[in-house]
């Protein structure tokens, strides 16, 4: 039996554990998703000293989290639930604050951006814990994969806020 089909049935035989595993999956998503589209913001819109480096810097994180909204969404999918990729939803399951989109300084971008992905990291960190408990193995290596990728990319934010 492939990992896939196992998760399929086990989809069926606890639907409740299940559902809570897609639910906290499509948190996730629309977290990574909301983040995605900071760093995108950031990138358009960045201006001063290094803005081209940090352009550079910005599309990395975009691209990195777009990664993680692909393996969000197949992930749920494969437990047989729902995804909420969508914006309109996206927006009402993230709990980031708004972006500032009036911005325009290199260190008001840096700075919500460092303050946002190190609350994604550590939210990453929390759903690494609850995977735990729900005995989803997989899913919670995926998290610890994630949380650690942040670690590092918010390494790299910081210190072009030293610059």
């Amino acid at each position: 039996m492939s990992r896939t089909q196992a998760l399929a049935r086990q989809a069926l035989t606890d639907p409740k554990g299940t559902g809570d595993l897609v639910a906290l999956l499509n948190q996730s998503l629309a977290e990574t998703l909301d983040l995605a589209f900071q760093a995108e913001q950031a990138h358009w819109n960045v201006k001063g000293q290094n803005a081209h480096e940090l352009r550079l810097v910005f599309n990395h994180l975009h691209g990195q989290l777009a990664t993680y909204v692909d393996d969000f969404d197949a992930r749920a999918v494969t437990l047989c639930g729902p995804n909420s990729g969508y914006l309109s939803p996206a927006q009402r399951l993230s709990s980031f604050t708004p972006y500032p989109l009036d911005a325009l300084d290199r260190k008001v971008h840096l700075n919500d951006l460092v303050d946002s992905c190190g609350d994604y990291a550590g939210r990453m960190r929390k759903a690494t814990r609850k995977a735990q408990k729900m005995g989803h193995t997989d899913t919670a290596t995926f998290y610890s994969r994630v949380s650690r990728d942040m670690d590092e990319t918010l390494w790299m934010l910081t210190e072009h806020q030293e610059t």
